[in-house]
């Protein structure tokens, strides 16, 4: 099974061999050691986890239950709108680091990047879309990234495209708000 078909992409339900946690610190580059990421650090760690790891096993018990109701909790309180912008940070910084780090392999750039940008911003985010005020051209820059490919069709392409156009809607609202 492959860490991109796996149901979660979190930390706290998986155990990690110490050596393998410090090997995967390394496969992040630099740059992305250092983002101060608001949302989804955990998708990206665990990335660099089953990439550095030679073998992993899924365990069919359950053994912990996460509770999701705290209203005080990270992803509660960044579904506000002052927290938008922060979060579209982190979503694209990870799209363009699911991108890199997969190098030539198309499953990977496709469950990893491709489809942590469809979940995130299509079913999630896209009604937060109006609260976005800045971040834009890095924005433009990971999808077109995505855009420019040779790893996804057509089909993927207009969704990303439709995307970008909601985006860029809200760039010139932002821009004729602030003239």
């Amino acid at each position: 099974m492959s860490f991109l078909h796996n149901p979660t992409r979190y930390l706290w339900d998986k155990l990690i061999k110490k050596q393998i946690f410090v090997k995967s610190i390394y496969f992040m580059d630099e740059k992305y050691r250092k983002e101060r990421f608001i949302i989804h650090n955990d998708e990206i760690a665990c990335f660099g986890i089953f990439k550095s790891a030679d073998t992993y096993c899924q365990l069919e018990d359950v053994g912990y239950f996460y509770n999701r109701n705290s209203l005080n909790s990270t992803t509660k309180q960044n579904f506000l709108p002052e927290n938008i912008n922060g979060r579209f940070q982190s979503i694209f910084t990870i799209m363009k680091y699911y991108y890199e780090k997969s190098e030539n392999n198309t499953y990977e750039k496709f469950f990893g990047g491709y489809k942590f940008f469809t979940y995130r911003i299509v079913r999630r985010y896209a009604d937060k879309i109006k609260y976005l005020t800045k971040g834009f051209d890095f924005i433009f820059f990971v999808i077109d990234i995505y855009l420019k490919s040779p790893f996804f069709d057509p089909t993927q392409k207009q969704l990303l495209n439709q995307i970008k156009s909601k985006i860029k809607t809200q760039k010139l609202l932002i821009y004729q708000k602030n003239k």
